[in-house]
């Protein structure tokens, strides 16, 4: 190994730019009774990844947004109004699952991973109201020194 490929791969470390990785659902939304696949896509980049496990990270988060109102009098007895919109989030579900094991991704390599969750039965689908909405994101990672590659957070639908 060079002192070049030595460098990349420290610059990988550091901002987790040695692969690009995906996630999308691999089937149709569902009911919400029937699990749901999602493939995990990797394009490695120019030099090898030594990878301590893939993981898909799923979340649903609620939102709730109200309008505040303070109604004050001035001085002259005026009575002044402001309002605002308040925002706040509840994280209602969280989970990791554990892809695959520890390996060595190969440079210039693309790898694909299938990987099935069930919503439990007990939660939301996905909703957008007026001032509310509950929804469902999975998260990619590849689990290795440094900074994690990742696909950022990916919103799916969960209809029930």
């Amino acid at each position: 190994m060079g002192f070049f490929d030595k460098l990349k791969q420290v610059k990988n470390m550091v901002t987790g730019g040695g692969a690009v990785v995906n996630v999308a659902p691999a089937n149709q939304i569902n009911d919400g009774n029937e699990p749901i696949a999602f493939k995990i896509s990797c394009q490695v980049k120019d030099a090898d990844i030594s990878v301590r496990n893939v993981y898909l990270k799923v979340r649903a988060i609620e939102e709730v947004v109200c309008r505040d109102t303070d109604i004050a009098r001035d001085y002259d007895g005026e009575i002044r109004t402001t309002q605002e919109d308040v925002t706040n989030t509840c994280e209602t579900y969280s989970t990791e699952i554990q892809v695959a094991a520890a390996e060595t991704l190969e440079a210039n390599e693309t790898y694909e991973w299938i990987v099935e969750f069930q919503v439990p039965s007990n939660l939301n689908g996905t909703y957008r109201g007026h001032n509310a909405l509950h929804e469902w994101e999975a998260y990619a990672g590849l689990d290795v020194t440094g900074n994690d590659p990742d696909s950022g957070w990916v919103t799916f639908e969960v209809k029930k």
